[in-house]
């Protein structure tokens, strides 16, 4: 073989390696911190999420009328989650102030998760303005800046007048800001999460007792006096609207018939609001005090009183039938739902 078809050795594929092994690392180390990103800014969109949905256990009213504790379980809400989530991980939160989390090329000094009475509103019946009041919905956000962690900067390029292999630097990006909901204009998150809060239904155990009637006198029933008062304003409302004002006609007909009033001391009393409601655990009736001459007589088995929803005792009250027998096939289960 003549020396000119031999060849020396360039070392071609070692090249090829070492190029390949230069894009590689490029690609990795970029696919590390993206991905640690993309964890972070779910976790933020999951502190948002939270927020939202750990601001109704909280006090929302104090009926009648009284909506101000929504705006305090919104502030309440937006502080829990922000110490919750200070290390991005809710479930797993040690006390002590947030020291933020640092992986391996990424770290974020912790979040911040705002909260404001700023949602969707609605209003109540104008009869029922006297008893229930709109707090306002919530609206949330979290937000986190996020930073390069010992993330190579420099990487075989040119600078400075230095030759290098790549013409663009390796890294040149500031702190990213992270939102819980949209993106970060000007470093700033403006969109928010937002829901109703509160349905104006009876909670705890000041507004969860029954209500039975002190008999013959309209008073408030002392085992729950916020739905009594709750009630007893929206039927001042409607006596004052509907009804045109107080009627004393019964208390009229009564003295110049019998010369004396059911409540002899009480005139005007068919005005006044009566009210009765106890559940399940008095069985749906209202004891009463034996009256030998009232409705029941003196034969009567139990002498007590039908309420709202009302069961059946002794007498012709065939119309309160159906809701015993339901009440009985619920099994005690959320809604009436069939049991697991």
């Amino acid at each position: 073989m003549s020396p000119r078809a031999r060849r020396a050795p360039r070392g071609q594929a070692v090249l090829e390696a070492a190029i390949g092994m230069m894009v590689f690392t490029t690609v990795l180390v970029f696919l590390i911190h993206f991905s640690e990103i993309s964890v972070f800014s779910v976790k933020v969109t999951a502190a948002t999420h939270a927020a939202l949905l750990d601001a109704p256990g909280y006090e929302l009213h104090d009926w009648p009328g009284d909506s101000d504790p929504s705006r305090e379980a919104v502030v309440k809400a937006a502080a829990a989650m922000t110490d919750a989530y200070a290390d991005f991980d809710g479930l797993s939160r040690t006390p002590g102030p947030g020291t933020g989390i640092t992986q391996a090329f990424t770290r974020t000094d912790g979040m911040q998760v705002t909260c404001t009475p700023n949602g969707p509103g609605y209003d109540p019946h104008p009869f029922a303005f006297v008893a229930y009041s709109d707090g306002g919905g919530i609206a949330c956000n979290a937000r986190a800046q996020l930073s390069a962690f010992k993330f190579p900067r420099r990487y075989v390029e040119e600078s400075q007048g230095s030759t290098g292999f790549f013409k663009e630097a390796h890294y040149d990006m500031g702190p990213l800001n992270v939102c819980g909901i949209g993106r970060a204009w000007g470093g700033n998150c403006s969109a928010s999460l937002t829901s109703m809060l509160d349905d104006w239904g009876l909670t705890g155990d000041r507004e969860s007792g029954s209500c039975p009637i002190v008999p013959d006198v309209p008073a408030p029933c002392p085992m729950n006096i916020p739905y009594w008062n709750m009630a007893a304003s929206v039927y001042a409302a409607s006596l004052m609207t509907n009804a045109l004002g107080p009627d004393f006609s019964g208390s009229a007909l009564a003295m110049g018939i019998v010369g004396s009033l059911p409540l002899p001391f009480f005139y005007g009393a068919e005005n006044m609001f009566w009210m009765s409601a106890v559940g399940e655990e008095w069985g749906f009736l209202q004891p009463m005090p034996v009256d030998p001459g009232g409705y029941y007589g003196p034969t009567a088995l139990i002498f007590a009183w039908p309420t709202s929803p009302g069961a059946m005792p002794p007498g012709p009250f065939i119309g309160a039938v159906p809701y015993p027998l339901a009440w009985a096939q619920r099994e005690g289960c959320f809604l009436g739902k069939d049991c697991p």
